[in-house]
């Protein structure tokens, strides 16, 4: 069996755009993948059990099987060239998803204790095969670095543990955490929340075509059945009133928080817009749930939209 390893940050982390936390990856190329991880953050001679807890909550993210865990437990990743393992992944239909995971999964995997120099440059001739430049790969660093402080700061404040444990239910389903086959039960209480994820993104006369894309797909990965889908596509988000919506739910300050990051997200896909901004105003205030946290929400969610379509061009233009 493999070894398990603690690991301290939410695993929204790992998810990009293109290939969401949760999506089944191949053996053929987790692997290789994560062999390469481990020589690159193994440059120093070793790797500490935070860099393979970081490994070991990525595999799992992408849904790695035991025997690949296994294997990578016991690879000996000393010395070992890259390129070999690295460019028979390239061209095929994982191929902006590697380019993503071998820089910024090597620079998350190699500070998950300490960065240091050796590191550094394996990360560098690494990156190099795949044609990124030293100076692209530090503005990824810095990127990253950004993307992932707001993320862990925004995960505490909907109620997300470092363990993924959650004080609430909303909590329970938002994207900083993957759906585990106990959460995928989507009840009246997850439609409650869904409804009010509407009530914001229709705020502004119309969810659009790409909010509602966002928000189906997230309907879907946490549980929802296409019956149910079709039902809240058809949902008449101008009807009800705040106060209206909250009776539904559970209405306390952290679920809120939690509710106001993925309507954030989700209305952000073609601009957050004014009227959006104020739906959430007005539950907050419903509620009696602060202000000035859902103002901290809402700058946080800011930049780290900021980060994350940046990080999106870099990596888009070298494919």
């Amino acid at each position: 069996m493999a070894m398990e390893y603690p690991f301290e940050h939410p695993v929204t982390l790992f998810q990009s755009l293109e290939m969401p936390v949760n999506t089944q990856i191949n053996s053929q190329t987790l692997l290789p993948l994560g062999k390469v991880l481990m020589a690159i953050a193994g440059a120093d001679d070793q790797l500490s059990v935070w860099e393979r807890g970081w490994l070991s909550a990525f595999m799992s993210a992408y849904n790695a099987p035991e025997a690949v865990l296994e294997v990578l437990d016991d690879y000996d990743y000393h010395g070992v060239d890259v390129k070999p393992l690295l460019m028979p992944l390239l061209g095929g239909r994982y191929e902006r998803w590697i380019r993503r995971s071998l820089v910024q999964g090597a620079i998350r995997m190699s500070q998950a204790d300490e960065l240091v120099p050796s590191e550094q440059s394996a990360i560098y001739r690494a990156a190099a095969l795949v044609g990124m430049s030293e100076a692209v790969v530090s503005e990824i660093h810095s990127l990253t670095d950004i993307f992932d402080a707001t993320t862990s700061t925004i995960a505490h404040l909907v109620a997300i543990s470092p363990t993924g444990e959650a004080d609430t239910n909303m909590g329970e389903w938002d994207d900083n955490q993957p759906p585990t086959p106990e959460r995928l039960i989507f009840g009246q209480e997850q439609t409650a929340y869904a409804q009010v994820l509407l009530y914001v993104l229709g705020a502004d006369g119309e969810v659009s075509e790409l909010e509602m894309e966002a928000f189906v797909g997230h309907m879907r990965r946490w549980g929802a059945t296409e019956e149910q889908v079709t039902i809240l596509r058809g949902f008449d988000y101008s009807a009800p009133t705040a106060a209206s919506l909250l009776q539904h739910i559970d209405s306390d300050e952290r679920t809120l928080n939690a509710l106001a990051s993925v309507a954030l997200r989700l209305a952000g896909v073609d601009g957050l817009a004014v009227e959006e901004q104020n739906a959430l105003v007005k539950l907050y205030r419903a509620s009696g749930a602060s202000i000035m946290t859902l103002r901290a929400i809402e700058g946080l969610e800011s930049v780290r939209r900021l980060a994350l379509t940046r990080l999106e061009a870099l990596f888009e233009s070298y494919i």
